[in-house]
């Protein structure tokens, strides 16, 4: 049985990586994206687009307590503020 349906990538998507303790879903897309999703027992919705670190596919992600993590083709790895919802690691 499908619960969810969670649109708006405008690429296919990769990975996804739920939080450890909040109702919360990461994405990760060849849009270069990665979009955080809030889910409630009847309903799903975008909080966020996290957008600008990776020049190629987001290949993969991760949610943790307090980051968000995003593994490129670029070679690259983005870890992002849940609290902020900011980016403050960019590595190559």
């Amino acid at each position: 049985q499908r619960l969810y349906v969670l649109e708006g990538h405008t690429a296919a998507v990769n990975s996804v990586s739920f939080h450890p303790t909040l109702p919360v879903v990461l994405s990760a897309s060849d849009d270069q994206t990665i979009k955080l999703w809030r889910m409630t027992k009847t309903e799903s919705w975008c909080l966020e687009t996290l957008q600008g670190q990776h020049a190629h596919n987001i290949t993969s992600c991760l949610a943790t307590q307090d980051v968000a993590a995003g593994a490129s083709e670029d070679g690259s790895i983005s870890l992002w503020s849940f609290g902020q919802r900011k980016c403050f690691e960019h590595i190559f």
